[in-house]
């Protein structure tokens, strides 16, 4: 299903099986694999060979013996096999890459293969029956045990020169840690950071023209102040300190506050609480990821949580117990994997998925369990949500209904 609905058609030349079929709300389309996957013709193996993943290994291997090994992979060679077959035991001896660099570019190499006019079209009519909304596959998560050291290991290795990747797969989720979580997390609280500040020097600029009787007051409706997002406000601009904190507090409660006197002060805050408007999407989408975890935390009755500084705009582990932060990797892998899943889905703002998901119950508790689907297709970015497991506790919830039994039926084929 992954393979049919992402494009990446050429995985599925090595599965024996004769047709497959995808059923949308408005229409029905078949894949014929003899239809798709035919023999290269030489006209086709010449543009391949043009390819940059091809040149770089041509500069090895002649393309007699390029061809041959792809033919191999292609047909569905585990890598473990071709590894002992001996063009691709030479390549390695004399090329800059490790075998992973190597499989990488064969890879490319396959998924142009098969990539003939059938394969395009019905890639096409994929496309136009998806509309707007991704393939999100989560495999197992027992990638997600690795850490961001093992990948930076393999990046060092003396081998290594760097990949010359066509095409990347941005629908896989995680595969080295919680890196790119922390990252992410990173780069939402820095456009809030740069969005205030931003919008400090706007105003800064207008209050010196108002002062100046060049540009008049524009007060918004009047309305009383939050008084802790003031705070929260002028807490990111480094303005908040015990004393300001008491004194503004006194004087917003106040019942002159919008007179004449505090104008320009009412002026001020209100045009900045204005601006915080713009980068609040952002700060409810980190809001919201950081309460569904931690409902699973208090689920477990942890004494780990994640923890939202409005102030000073920053995500972290936080254990009550020994009261320091935690390294998000220190996190178990029940915890990576929920972390991981809604980072994707509550923090990616704006995107559309369908969600195929492979045994969602690996180390998750049996709690867990059965709140993880239930919670992802509370996520807005969750269009609809494919799921196969093992675990009769993935389903003991709301979603009981939903769930089938999978048939497999062997065709017995006659001589």
């Amino acid at each position: 299903m992954y393979a049919l609905l992402s494009g990446r058609i050429s995985r599925l030349a090595s599965i024996n099986f004769e047709s497959a079929i995808l059923e949308f709300s408005d229409r029905t389309m078949e894949f014929s694999r003899e239809q798709a996957f035919n023999t290269m013709d030489q006209k086709k193996n010449t543009r391949l060979f043009e390819r940059s993943s091809a040149q770089d290994i041509l500069m090895y291997i002649s393309p007699k013996e390029l061809d041959n090994l792809l033919n191999i992979y292609a047909s569905g060679g585990l890598r473990s096999e071709v590894r002992r077959n001996p063009i691709l035991q030479r390549l390695y001896r004399v090329c800059p890459w490790d075998y992973e660099e190597i499989f990488e570019r064969l890879d490319l190499l396959k998924t142009h293969m098969y990539n003939g006019p059938y394969i395009e079209n019905f890639k096409k009519k994929v496309s136009e029956a998806m509309g707007k909304t991704n393939v999100l596959y989560l495999p197992t998560y027992r990638r997600i045990e690795a850490t961001f050291d093992d990948f930076a290991l393999r990046q060092a290795s003396p081998k290594r020169t760097g990949s010359t990747n066509e095409e990347t797969e941005t629908d896989q989720l995680i595969y080295f840690g919680l890196s790119d979580v922390e990252e992410k997390l990173a780069a939402m609280t820095s456009f809030i950071q740069q969005s205030m500040f931003e919008a400090y020097s706007r105003l800064s600029g207008n209050m010196l023209d108002v002062l100046l009787g060049m540009r008049q007051f524009e007060l918004p409706l009047e309305r009383p102040f939050d008084i802790e997002l003031v705070r929260v406000m002028l807490g990111r601009l480094g303005k908040s300190n015990s004393l300001t904190d008491v004194e503004l507090e006194r004087t917003l409660l106040s019942t002159d506050v919008n007179s004449e006197r505090y104008r320009p002060l009412t002026y001020f805050l209100r045009q900045l609480l204005t601006s915080y408007e713009a980068s609040r999407p952002q700060e409810i989408a980190l809001e919201t990821f950081v309460n569904v975890i931690n409902g699973y935390f208090e689920t477990a009755e942890t004494d780990k949580r994640l923890r939202f500084d409005k102030e000073k705009l920053k995500v972290d582990v936080w254990h009550d117990a020994l009261n320091t932060s935690l390294p998000f990797g220190s996190l178990s892998s029940g915890e990576k994997q929920v972390v991981s899943v809604f980072s994707r889905l509550i923090l990616d703002s704006g995107k559309s998925y369908l969600i195929l998901i492979d045994e969602p119950e690996l180390s998750l508790s049996i709690e867990w369990q059965r709140r993880f689907l239930p919670d992802i297709l509370k996520t807005d970015s969750c269009h609809q949500l494919v799921a196969i497991t093992h675990s009769p506790f993935v389903f003991e919830n709301e979603l009981d209904m939903c769930a089938r039994s999978i048939q497999v039926v062997n065709k017995s084929r006659s001589n």
